[in-house]
């Protein structure tokens, strides 16, 4: 179930997914500083129809990278329910994911996720991310 705890953590799996851009509806708040960085906050409202647990997501987007640095998440009566902070690294010309820190307002509990050892560009061929080879498990 997407609204079970990701390994135990403060994230469930679909804080641990990609949304679907057409799922939702977008509205553009305002623009503000997020320490040295100037951002875009915007709101994110889920469909009608789609099965989640958030009402809504506010999130701060830097407008030079357009990196997500800090999302607010929304139960369904529109209290907070979940902070979450991210920092990028750049390794070569990209901006990894360095760590998520999440905290859940209800609980006051908090997980920190961290990604170590990343390797870019390390020579795995493009044919190997087909969708036939994605469905495919290895042993």
């Amino acid at each position: 179930k997407k609204t079970d705890s990701f390994m135990g953590s403060d994230l469930s799996y679909e804080d641990m997914s990609n949304r679907n851009i057409d799922k939702n509806t977008y509205q553009l708040l305002k623009e503000e500083s997020c320490g040295e960085k100037k951002c875009y906050i915007i709101e994110i409202v889920p469909k009608k129809h789609i099965k989640t647990e958030y009402s809504k997501h506010i999130v701060w987007i830097t407008k030079t990278d357009l990196l997500l640095i800090k999302e607010d998440s929304y139960d369904k009566s529109e209290i907070l329910y979940k902070q979450k902070k991210m920092t990028f690294k750049k390794i070569e010309k990209y901006h990894v994911l360095d760590t998520i820190k999440v905290m859940n307002v209800k609980k006051q509990h908090s997980t920190s996720l961290t990604f170590k050892e990343i390797e870019i560009d390390i020579g795995i061929k493009d044919n190997l991310f087909q969708e036939k080879n994605l469905k495919r498990i290895y042993k």
